[in-house]
């Protein structure tokens, strides 16, 4: 474990990832300081950001000085890896709660903080818990509609069989639970799922908090989304053991989903989105199917190594 820079006096320390995530970071850190629960430090990792926010995080580090420790770490971009990121930042708090936050995901209002850490007050099996994600204005409409159904306002259970409902975007972590158990590394994506499936498993809990909301969305071009959807599937191979490309299966989730936003789009009055949701739906269960492909030869290829 490394050493402590942090959560020596202090329950909760926030922990904040960025890499050119202008210009949302200002009103992210600006948001974070005027929350209405000021009992925490901050720990902010930068990998190698081009765009000035490694200069307005010197800024806010200035600005809050004397009333938060705020510690600032830079990385190279080549060291960067989502679990071992996190693991790192993690590890440099001795504080109850890690709180891990995305520099372009903005609370939306003074309560956010303590909504989301509330949850862990009067319940030991609590895990982590996460945040309401909203799309920012501007955002693509299908985007928003897969935010949105991913995120609900009203509580319910999304922990589907091959997907579980976790996002560490805006989120909290137990440090003892953290402690028994780090982020997993092995894959590129869904450590978040992986992390909470194993917790899950045995017994704990991960609590979504949808009064406890977040500003972040990601307006992604055919490509990026392609890239995304890409590199999910190879990690789920991984996280989830006896999931098996099924072309088939992909196709009727594609069909079920042009519908779903067909629907969508008719209440909300998108009609040119309507006939753009069958490319992107396609594209998507073409890259998951890629994905999975090249992730389950990864997964044999890893077991063949282990023997």
């Amino acid at each position: 474990m490394s050493e402590a820079i942090a959560g020596k006096d202090k329950p909760v320390t926030v922990i904040i990832r960025s890499y050119n995530e202008m210009p949302h970071t200002p009103a992210t850190l600006e948001a974070l300081f005027r929350q209405q629960f000021t009992d925490f430090d901050v720990i902010a990792v930068d990998s190698g950001s081009t765009d000035g926010s490694v200069e307005v995080f010197k800024e806010w580090q200035n600005r809050v000085k004397g009333k938060f420790d705020f510690h600032f770490i830079q990385i190279p971009k080549s060291e960067y890896g989502h679990g071992k990121t996190l693991n790192m930042a993690i590890g440099k708090t001795r504080a109850k709660i890690a709180v891990l936050l995305n520099a372009d995901a903005t609370p939306v209002d003074e309560f956010w903080l303590e909504r989301l850490i509330a949850p862990f007050e009067t319940d030991d099996k609590v895990a982590a818990t996460f945040s309401r994600q909203l799309s920012r204005p501007g955002t693509k409409p299908l985007i928003t509609f897969d935010t949105e159904r991913f995120f609900p306002l009203v509580k319910r259970d999304l922990n589907w069989r091959h997907m579980i409902h976790y996002s560490q975007s805006a989120s909290a972590i137990r440090h003892s639970i953290w402690e028994q158990r780090p982020y997993y590394t092995d894959a590129y994506a869904s450590e978040d799922e992986e992390w909470a499936k194993w917790w899950i498993d045995r017994g704990y809990k991960i609590v979504y908090v949808p009064e406890s909301q977040a500003l972040h969305s990601h307006n992604y071009t055919l490509a990026q989304y392609r890239h995304r959807m890409y590199t999910e599937a190879i990690a789920d191979m991984f996280v989830f053991p006896d999931l098996k490309p099924n072309l088939l299966r992909g196709f009727k989730g594609c069909v079920n989903m042009v519908l779903r936003d067909w629907c969508w789009c008719l209440r909300r009055g998108h009609l040119l989105t309507m006939l753009y949701s069958p490319i992107l739906r396609i594209t998507r269960q073409l890259a998951f199917y890629s994905g999975q492909k090249e992730g389950e030869k990864m997964r044999q290829a890893k077991a063949a190594a282990a023997k």
